[in-house]
């Protein structure tokens, strides 16, 4: 008896040895070398703007690579999921589509809003926001100290914070000659061009909000009554933002009064200048 479950136990040895080599034999070279593409760190839902903390790399035999599967991050960043994305799921161009291709409708969350803002190099952070990003908006308003009175002063306060970027809209215009040996003077200094070889500048015109229904009515109003400047953020920095004062420009200047500008207009008639 202990003879025969000795034999038995050689042979299922064997056996088992037998069938690792055949299945390393048959995952190892076939398999192909090891390939890079990006997989869903998380579960990802339909209609959602791919960030950053969303994906990962992951190396994968080549011969298990999806076709159109992307193997850069950047290449990811910003595109929609069209179907669920369950974690792991390489990320594909069939898969996800741009935003311009799948519309801001497509990607709004039910009860929320897209609203656009005016822009311009310095309040959107020189041109540094993106789809994906993460903003704080802060209003700056003008206020005088009464009817008649020649003197006013500034205040900035904070109006909304981690705000999603939708899109942005950007415009080209011809450079100046100004333009052009500023751009000399920057690549000399190691900074990136902003003109491109048809010596067209390109900037930031507006930029798409995703807000509530109310953030949006208070963002058509701040619009109407200052200007609003947009504060980048990391892009995971989601952490609820401690209220703050309004700054008032007396803060910097101290009591001193500001005085608002005078106002002065010409008119040219039959070749003579009124004031």
């Amino acid at each position: 008896m202990k003879k025969t479950n000795v034999i038995l136990a050689v042979v299922g040895a064997i056996f088992a040895l037998i069938l690792i080599i055949v299945l390393s034999r048959s995952m190892g070279p076939s398999a192909g070398p090891v390939k890079n593409v990006v997989v869903a760190k998380k579960d990802i839902l339909p209609r959602t703007i791919i960030t950053e903390d969303m994906v990962q790399l992951k190396g994968v035999p080549e011969n298990f690579k999806q076709p159109k599967a992307f193997e850069r991050i950047e290449d990811v960043i910003g595109r929609v999921s069209i179907v669920p994305l369950p974690a792991g799921t390489q990320i594909t161009s069939s898969s996800t589509d741009t935003l311009e291709r799948a519309g801001l409708d497509f990607v709004i969350p039910t009860g929320m809003r897209a609203v656009t803002i005016p822009v311009d190099a310095i309040t959107s952070v020189a041109g540094q926001v993106s789809p994906g990003s993460n903003v704080d908006i802060f209003l700056t308003v003008e206020y005088s100290e009464g009817p008649g009175s020649p003197f006013s002063g500034f205040f900035t306060k904070l109006l909304m914070t981690n705000v999603t970027v939708l899109a942005v809209e950007w415009r080209k215009e011809r450079a100046t000659r100004e333009d052009l040996l500023l751009e000399q003077k920057e690549r000399r200094g190691g900074e990136a061009p902003t003109i491109n070889i048809g010596g067209e500048r390109r900037y930031p015109a507006n930029v798409t909000l995703l807000t509530t229904l109310t953030d949006a009515q208070r963002l058509i109003m701040a619009q109407n009554v200052g200007k609003l400047t947009l504060v980048l953020k990391n892009y995971a920095d989601k952490l609820p933002v401690p209220p703050i004062e309004d700054y008032y420009a007396t803060s910097l200047v101290g009591d001193k009064k500001i005085k608002k500008p005078i106002l002065r207009w010409e008119e040219i008639r039959g070749g003579a200048l009124s004031r």
